[in-house]
């Protein structure tokens, strides 16, 4: 494993050789360097452009793609460009998935498999950070930018965690993860979390074998 300051001379030395490759046509630092929150367990992360698609690998996007596509990113040098993000679909992906996880979680539950249950329990947490991660302009992928999150959303978040496997224990935890699901679709798109709420609850109601 390599020190911070290993780190920083490698990432040093990286983006000095892309200054001086001409099929680079612009660099940038992204990960939580990008953002100062940068500390000793973070990976060197790297985002290039390149003239051409056949020059295209690994952290690397054609020169027309090169931009940020999360507020993780600090171009380093040569140019990016503005990227539209479509976040609308974004959001309701995960509103989809959050449905999805919330189905299979009263079945796993009414079947009496915990395990199964546990997953999908908390699944449906999982989909109501990355949505409120959106929401406050945070990364919201893997749980990047969960932890940055307002102290009084993680709070609510909180409740949903699940503390043993047992029907009652699944069922409390699985009202809350809808709860704080069904907060987190309302300021995305205010009719769909409307028309979501009973439905999502009555799948709470009726969890328990």
């Amino acid at each position: 494993m390599y020190t911070p300051e290993d780190r920083e001379k490698i990432r040093s030395e990286l983006v000095a050789l892309a200054r001086d490759d001409p099929r680079i046509t612009g660099a940038a630092l992204t990960g939580s360097a990008s953002v100062g929150r940068e500390d000793r367990y973070s990976d060197i992360d790297l985002a290039f452009g390149v003239r051409t698609a056949a020059d295209v690998s690994v952290a690397c996007v054609p020169e027309s793609e090169f931009g940020p596509r999360a507020p993780t990113f600090r171009l380093l040098f040569g140019r990016a460009n503005e990227l539209t993000t479509e976040r609308a679909p974004r959001v309701h992906d995960l509103v989809g998935w959050g449905w999805l996880y919330a189905l299979h979680a009263r079945s796993a539950i009414a079947r009496g498999l915990w395990w199964q249950g546990e997953y999908m329990v908390s699944a449906i947490r999982d989909q109501a950070i990355a949505l409120a991660c959106i929401r406050h302009g945070l990364p919201s992928a893997y749980g990047r930018g969960a932890d940055a999150l307002p102290r009084e959303i993680l709070a609510a978040f909180e409740g949903a965690i699940i503390r043993e496997l047992t029907s009652k224990e699944l069922v409390r935890a699985m009202a809350v993860a809808v709860d704080v699901l069904v907060n987190e679709i309302r300021p995305a798109d205010p009719a769909l979390a409307a028309d979501l709420d009973g439905t999502l609850r009555e799948l709470v109601t009726t969890a328990s074998p």
